[in-house]
């Protein structure tokens, strides 16, 4: 299958680094997967200087690293990485959360609460993908919401970070539902104005997050570091 589309009329580097941007994160380009420059140059029809370029770019955003004599690969993250990455998700929503209460629009409360019941059916049924896609979205109009830009920007580059994480998150029916009713206690506080509140709910409902995801990985025994999986083709 050619998945390939032709490149817009950009800068090329900007045009390469978003479909390798996009590549990684629908998983055509699975964690692990090595970004060989000429291999990426001769499938998307332009010199090795821009996939090179792009390719820095990735790894500044935390979607690719690079090793020494071994080149780039599609980053991975393993549970203590996602802890990590929870940790500080916990600081940053938390800070967005206190300030959204004191600052959120009207407009953009609505549009919370839209989100938060379009969740209701996917919680019930289990239809974890839907799901995740509105989690998504609950989360990134809050640090929208919060008056930050920095703040914000932070918050959506582990927001990405996280997408590689697919298979290591919590996927339960029971979890879907606990995080809808925790992202419901969020609205809540957002609604009564109440900072402190609404930083408490999003620190507790992120813990608690980090915790199923974690005992996910216990569970099933999971193996970070095992096998590196064979190179999925762009």
């Amino acid at each position: 299958m050619n998945l390939l589309q032709p490149l817009p009329s950009l800068r090329v580097v900007d045009a390469v680094r978003e479909r390798l941007r996009q590549a990684i994160l629908a998983g055509e380009l699975a964690p692990g997967t090595r970004l060989s420059v000429p291999d990426l140059a001769r499938q998307l029809g332009v010199s090795r200087s821009p996939i090179r370029e792009a390719v820095l770019h990735l790894v500044a955003e935390g979607l690719a690293v690079e090793h020494l004599r071994r080149g780039a690969e599609v980053a991975r993250v393993n549970l203590p990485d996602l802890l990590e990455i929870y940790a500080l998700r916990a600081a940053l929503e938390g800070l967005a959360a206190r300030l959204c209460a004191e600052v959120i629009s009207a407009a953009d409360l609505t549009a919370l609460r839209g989100v938060l019941d379009a969740q209701g059916a996917p919680a019930v049924s289990g239809e974890v993908s839907r799901y995740r896609a509105l989690d998504q979205r609950f989360h990134q109009l809050i640090v929208q919401s919060c008056g930050n830009l920095r703040l914000a920007k932070n918050a959506e580059q582990l927001a990405t970070e996280l997408r590689l994480a697919a298979g290591l998150m919590a996927d339960s029916a029971e979890h879907l539902r606990a995080s809808h009713t925790e992202h419901r206690r969020i609205v809540a506080a957002l609604i009564g104005r109440d900072p402190d509140e609404a930083e408490r709910a999003m620190r507790d409902h992120l813990a608690r997050v980090a915790s199923a995801a974690q005992a996910k990985v216990i569970s099933q025994n999971f193996m970070p570091s095992g096998p590196e999986p064979p190179p999925t083709a762009l």
